[in-house]
C-alpha cells in the first residue's frame, strides 16, 4: 500500500527506509526491533476480507451501532481519513497526503504520470469499442453518431458518470475500507504496542540506579532515544494510538 504509493511518487525503492535504517544501526551498535505484524498472520487476516466486505455493508443498514462503537463502514473509513490526511487531535507533526503532493512538484508529475495514462486509455478504448460496434452495425448506424444531437450525448455523459461513481463507491466500499482495516489499523495497533514496549526496554537499560533515575525524572539526563521507522501510512495512525496510551 504505501510502499507502491511513494514508489509511484517518488520512484524510490520499496522498503528503503527499512534498509537504511538497519545499517545505521549496526554502524552505531543500536539494538533493531522488529515491531510489525508476522507477514503470515497479515495473510491470513487478508482471507477475511470478503467477510469484512459483507459486515460493512451490513453496517450500513439504521440500527446496526453497536453500543457506543461508531458503525464498522465509518470506523473504517475513518482508518483512511487518518492514515492520508491526519487528525487534529493528534499532537505534533503528522502526515498529511495532500500537503505532500501540493508541496512537491515531483510529486504532482509523478502522480498525473500513474494515475492519467490508465485513465485517458480507459476512456478512449471505451469511445473506440462503441464505435466499432456501431459501425459493424452499418455505416448508417455510424454516421449517427457524429450526428446524433447534444442532448444525446448528455444523457450518455451522464449515465456514464453515474455508472463511474457507482463503481468507484463500491470499489471503495467492498475493497478499500476492508484493507484499511486489516492492513493499517490492525497493525497500527500491533506496531503501536510494539513500540511502547520498546520504550520501556530503552528507559529500563538506561536507567542504573536511584541516583540516575532521579537525574531522568527531573529531566538533567535523557531516559534514552528509540527511532520508529515506519510506512507512511502507518505514521499518523501509530502517533495516535501512543498518545492515546499515555
Amino acid at each position: 500500500g504505501g510502499a507502491a504509493c511513494r514508489t509511484a511518487l517518488g520512484r524510490s525503492v520499496p522498503g528503503a527506509e527499512f534498509m537504511r535504517a538497519i545499517a545505521l544501526s549496526e554502524e552505531s551498535g543500536m539494538d533493531v526491533v522488529l515491531a510489525d505484524a508476522d507477514v503470515q498472520a497479515t495473510l491470513d487476516r487478508l482471507s477475511t476480507v470478503p467477510s469484512l466486505s459483507a459486515q460493512i455493508l451490513w453496517s450500513f443498514l439504521p440500527g446496526r451501532d453497536e453500543g457506543d462503537d461508531p458503525p464498522l463502514h465509518r470506523r473504517a473509513s475513518d482508518v483512511v481519513r487518518l492514515a492520508l490526511w491526519g487528525d487534529d487531535s493528534i499532537a505534533g507533526p503528522q502526515l498529511n497526503m495532500a500537503n505532500f503532493i501540493l508541496r512537491s512538484s515531483k510529486a504532482r508529475a509523478d502522480l498525473l504520470r500513474v494515475v492519467l495514462p490508465p485513465v485517458l486509455l480507459g476512456l478512449v478504448g471505451g469511445y473506440a469499442i462503441e464505435w466499432i460496434g456501431m459501425a459493424l452495425e452499418g455505416g448508417e448506424a455510424a454516421a449517427d453518431v457524429v450526428s446524433s444531437p447534444s442532448l444525446q450525448f448528455l444523457v450518455d455523459l451522464v449515465t456514464e458518470t453515474l455508472l463511474f461513481g457507482t463503481s468507484t463507491v463500491m470499489t471503495f466500499v467492498l475493497l478499500v475500507l476492508p484493507l484499511a482495516e486489516v492492513l493499517i489499523r490492525e497493525r497500527d495497533e500491533v506496531l503501536a504496542s510494539a513500540i511502547e514496549v520498546a520504550c520501556w526496554d530503552v528507559r529500563k537499560n538506561r536507567v542504573h540506579g536511584r541516583e540516575m533515575a532521579n537525574k531522568i525524572e527531573r529531566g538533567e539526563e535523557p531516559a534514552g532515544r528509540l527511532v520508529a521507522v515506519l510506512g507512511m501510512l502507518h505514521v499518523n495512525g501509530v502517533a495516535k494510538q501512543l498518545q492515546a496510551s499515555k
